[in-house]
C-alpha cells in the first residue's frame, strides 16, 4: 500500500513538473526550423543582390574584352595606314589611303555590332535566370521550414531544447547534443 501511494506521489509530482516546463513559443519553433534547413543546405542562402552584381560583373568583363578586342583590330588598320604614309609620296595618296582605311575600320568596328547587340538580351536572361534562381531556393527551403515547424509543434519541444536548437552549429550538435 505504501509502495502505491509513494508510486501515486511521484506521478503526481512528475506530472507537474512536466507541465511545468515551458514549450517553445512559435517564434522560437521557426528559428529553430531555419537553423536546421540551413545546417542542412549546402550553405547560405543566395543573396539576389550579390548575384546580380556578379551577372553585372559578369558583362561588364565581357562588353570590355569586345572593345579591346575591337581597339585591338582597329590599331592593326591604324598601324598599318601610318606605314603606308610614310611611304606616300603626295597630298592626294595620302588622302585616298586616309579614306580607305576610314572604311576598313568602319567594317571591322561594324563587325563587333552583332555582339555588343547580343549582350543586352543575354544579359537580360542571366539576370531573369539569377532571380528565379533565388526564389527557388527560398521557396524550397520555406517549404522544408513548414514541415520541420509542423513536425515540431505535434512534438511538443521544450523552451530549453528550442535554444539549443536555435544556437546549435552543426546537424549533430541539433539533434544529439540538444534534448
Amino acid at each position: 500500500m505504501k509502495n502505491m501511494v509513494m508510486a501515486a506521489v511521484f506521478s503526481f509530482v512528475g506530472t507537474v513538473v512536466v507541465s511545468c516546463v515551458p514549450t517553445a513559443t512559435d517564434g522560437e519553433i521557426d528559428r529553430m526550423c531555419e537553423n536546421l534547413v540551413g545546417l542542412r543546405s549546402d550553405g547560405p542562402l543566395p543573396i539576389e543582390k550579390d548575384l546580380l552584381a556578379r551577372v553585372e560583373e559578369d558583362f561588364k568583363a565581357r562588353e570590355k574584352k569586345l572593345v579591346d578586342w575591337r581597339a585591338k583590330d582597329l590599331k592593326g588598320w591604324d598601324d598599318e595606314l601610318a606605314a603606308k604614309l610614310e611611304k606616300a609620296e603626295n597630298d592626294e595618296e595620302k588622302a585616298r589611303l586616309n579614306e580607305e582605311y576610314a572604311k576598313k575600320k568602319v567594317v571591322t568596328s561594324r563587325q563587333f555590332d552583332p555582339d555588343f547587340q547580343a549582350l543586352g538580351p543575354s544579359k537580360e536572361a542571366a539576370v531573369k535566370e539569377a532571380k528565379k534562381k533565388v526564389a527557388d531556393e527560398k521557396a524550397a527551403r520555406d517549404e522544408e521550414v513548414k514541415k520541420c515547424v509542423a513536425q515540431a509543434a505535434n512534438e511538443g519541444i521544450s523552451q530549453q531544447v528550442a535554444q539549443c536548437r536555435i544556437k546549435a552549429d552543426s546537424t549533430d550538435a541539433y539533434w544529439n547534443q540538444c534534448r
